[in-house]
């Protein structure tokens, strides 16, 4: 027996019975349709199948590449003036010997068996060229022609190769009706070679008339004004409902097998009826005008019904398309395009930003639908998004900048819309002394460098200073409240990471739009991945910014950073380091009130405050690339050196080596060296590496070469004096170091 293979389309069927339905045969379909498993009772969206192969899982008839099986769609009339019926039907096909199936379908008015579907076998897969060659000699093979010309079935349907069906519509089990008959397939190849009369094509449907031809209308339907229309629609279709201002749903006036597809549609002070099934796309009000008797409109004159209140409140393009116009933008990134919705706060300030692919806009806004009159004066109905992506107001731009200079391009898109908190004169002295007395520990020094640091990141935002603090000291210190006080002022443009991920993972467009990135704990100062992109983005003016899906594009860098961390060893510091200023702060508080304070002082107009006093402190000649060099910094550098500055550093410090007063062999110097890389995680150096490194680091070191008591001669390194080393090795450091005395 040949399988009816049923295409299920994604997103269009019942997940819980898609496995049931997949590779289904004729057995199985009337199987799964006695059991009756599809009554739709809860209006759930039933399975859909298609009779054709599809490339892949796009649906359209260029895409089809095969017909497995025949679909006729049956919709007779409910007055009982049908030629057909499916028990006449079914004594035609057995005849024939075929192998065919009928589920009955359901409309408001048409009862089985006078709706249903017939699907027959065939032997083999027609070529979609031969399709429309085959469906024509297939109803004269069977006789079915008249039925067509009656518009009992749907032609259009037939012939359409990419046609999907839903399985069934069971809304009703006592009205339900299922028939198999089993017998032999169709066989295409004889089909196709019959030779059939010119006069064999299925003509269009004789009561459907051509588009836009609304015909003519009497003077008496003429002057049927919009509540005599309304009248003469409630007595066709008593059980007529508003769905949503303007739109009211209704049983089609044209087509009663259609049910509750009709629509009445209120629309700039003009009602108009349609339906939404597609064969009834054409018809119009005025068709609905002529089938109503003169004494119906007579009657509708003169006893007007007032339109309900619900219907009159008329949805009008603005309302809600406007909305849409101000939130959403159209945007080019890279090569690809995609919207940007704008989310503002109570008081209409744009306060983030979210992108959106297109597809979920228009699945975001598919149930929400306008009507509309079109240039013809035709009434359509138009989903929100497609109303939107239309409009000649909607803002398109070429290009997304984050640009807080503030200044204007053309066609492009800027993601700064300034600072979330306006500035205002108040106290905010309690988180002031935080940063004086815990953060800076009352250097006066830091913590006007410190000021100004965050004074310059309001005042010129689009600068760069190329340092980054660094807050180093023990848990409950204050670090976290100092760092998220100033996000505070930033909103969504101050990012707070604590994982290695959100640094150095590829897809980094949450640092889009970052002022201030707050790097808590989440860095190795080991890491060179972390070192080489950490100092990239203190420094570089541009960076790579790459959104998931969407290509690499290269954006200007806007963000500073801030560090906190509890460990020794917090950042990897060059011995000529000029990007970190680090700062050792204060234990923590003794009072249990400490933060509790500051913070209810911040609440109550301190973050205005603060602001305030930021954006009013005088930093014309502040040049912030001059820091203050903190023994903190010193710190790091030492615990940041390579293999020989750790050596020769810890030689300067002890002023008793025998290197000091006498010359060293550069074997045994080596071989010490070597011991001292054992015991710390560094790579070791050749002998004649390190003797090249040494000639940079220790001033006037020489090489002689001298003899053992043996006689045996010898290659031996000869330093200069313990204090001309230490001041150089000061001045490559920058900074002075507390020596240990040699006299002791």
């Amino acid at each position: 027996m040949n399988n009816l293979t049923l295409s299920l389309l994604k997103g269009l069927y019942n997940p819980e019975v898609s496995k049931e339905l997949t590779g289904v045969n004729f057995k199985w379909l009337i199987k799964l349709a006695a059991s009756k498993r599809f009554l739709n009772t809860e209006k759930k969206r039933l399975p859909t199948y298609a009779v054709v192969r599809f490339k892949n899982k796009r649906r359209s008839s260029k895409n089809s590449c095969g017909i497995t099986a025949l679909v006729f769609d049956y919709d007779g009339k409910p007055n009982g003036e049908n030629k057909l019926n499916a028990l006449t039907l079914i004594k035609i096909l057995e005849d024939l010997g075929l192998e065919f199936a009928i589920v009955s379908t359901f409309s408001n008015e048409t009862i089985p068996p006078n709706k249903f579907r017939l699907l027959i076998s065939i032997d083999s897969t027609v070529p979609p060229e031969k399709h429309l060659n085959f469906c024509e000699n297939v109803v004269h093979f069977l006789g079915l022609k008249p039925y067509f010309e009656n518009d009992e079935f749907d032609s259009k349907a037939f012939k359409d190769k990419a046609r999907i069906y839903l399985f069934g519509n069971f809304k009703h089990p006592d009205k339900f009706f299922v028939h198999h008959s089993q017998g032999n397939p169709i066989n295409v190849e004889q089909i196709l070679n019959l030779k059939l009369p010119e006069n064999n094509k299925l003509s269009p449907q004789k009561n459907k008339p051509k588009k836009g031809n609304k015909g003519r209308l009497d003077p008496l339907r003429a002057n049927v004004g919009i509540e005599s229309l309304y009248t003469l629609v409630l007595k066709k279709a008593p059980s007529l409902r508003i769905v949503k201002p303007g739109i009211a749903r209704l049983q089609c006036l044209f087509n009663p097998t259609h049910g509750d597809d009709g629509k009445l549609i209120y629309t700039e002070s003009k009602l108009s009826i349609g339906c939404f099934h597609k064969s009834c796309e054409s018809y119009t009000t005025n068709h609905f005008l002529k089938n109503c008797s003169d004494e119906e409109i007579v009657d509708a004159i003169k006893h007007p019904t007032p339109l309900p209140q619900a219907l009159l409140a008329e949805p009008t393009e603005s309302e809600e398309l406007d909305k849409l116009l101000e939130e959403y933008a159209y945007c080019v990134l890279g090569s690809k395009g995609i919207l940007l919705r704008e989310i503002k706060d109570q008081t209409g300030k744009i306060i983030d930003h979210q992108f959106i692919e297109k597809s979920a806009f228009m699945d975001i806004y598919r149930n929400k639908r306008l009507p509309i009159i079109d240039e013809s004066g035709k009434t359509k109905i138009k989903t929100l998004a497609n109303l939107w992506l239309e409009s000649e107001k909607r803002r398109t731009y070429f290009d997304i900048v984050f640009e807080p200079s503030l200044q204007r391009i053309p066609d492009t898109y800027n993601l700064f819309h300034g600072f979330p908190i306006a500035p205002k004169s108040g106290d905010c002295s309690l988180f002031l002394s935080l940063i004086r007395d815990q953060i800076c520990l009352g250097d006066e020094n830091l913590y006007n460098y410190t000021l100004n640091f965050f004074a310059d990141l309001f005042q010129n935002p689009g600068r760069k200073p190329g340092i980054s603090i660094v807050m180093q000291g023990l848990q409950g210190a204050g670090k976290g409240t100092f760092a998220k006080t100033m996000g505070k002022l930033l909103g969504h443009y101050f990012i707070h990471i604590s994982e290695r991920r959100h640094f150095l993972g590829n897809f980094n467009a949450h640092l889009a739009t970052s002022l201030l990135l707050f790097v808590d704990e989440a860095l190795w100062p080991g890491d060179k991945a972390a070192e080489g992109v950490l100092k990239a983005m203190i420094t570089e003016e541009t960076r790579i910014l790459e959104k998931k899906g969407k290509d690499a594009i290269q954006v200007t860098n806007h963000t500073r950073i801030i560090m906190a961390t509890n460990e020794h060893w917090a950042i990897p510091a060059d011995l000529d380091d000029r990007r970190f200023l680090v700062i050792k702060t204060a234990p923590k508080p003794e009072d249990p009130d400490f933060f509790k304070r500051i913070y209810s002082q911040l609440e109550n107009g301190g973050y205005e405050a603060l602001l305030d006093i930021l954006l009013k402190r005088g930093i014309a000649n502040v040049d912030l690339r001059i820091r203050p060099k903190t023994n903190a910094l010193l710190d790091q550098k030492i615990e940041s050196f390579d293999a020989i500055h750790s050596y020769w550093f810890s030689l300067l410090n002890d002023p008793y080596h025998r290197i000091w007063g006498e010359p060293i062999s550069t074997d045994y110097f080596h071989r010490e060296f070597i011991d001292h890389c054992k015991s710390i995680p560094t790579r070791s150096l050749t002998k004649a590496q390190l003797g090249k490194r040494l000639q940079k680091i220790a001033p006037g070191l020489k090489k002689s070469r001298l003899s053992h008591d043996s006689g045996d001669r010898y290659l031996a390194y000869v330093f200069p004096n313990l204090t001309r080393c230490r001041d150089h090795f000061e001045g490559l450091v920058g900074q002075c170091i507390q020596w240990e005395d040699p006299e002791e």
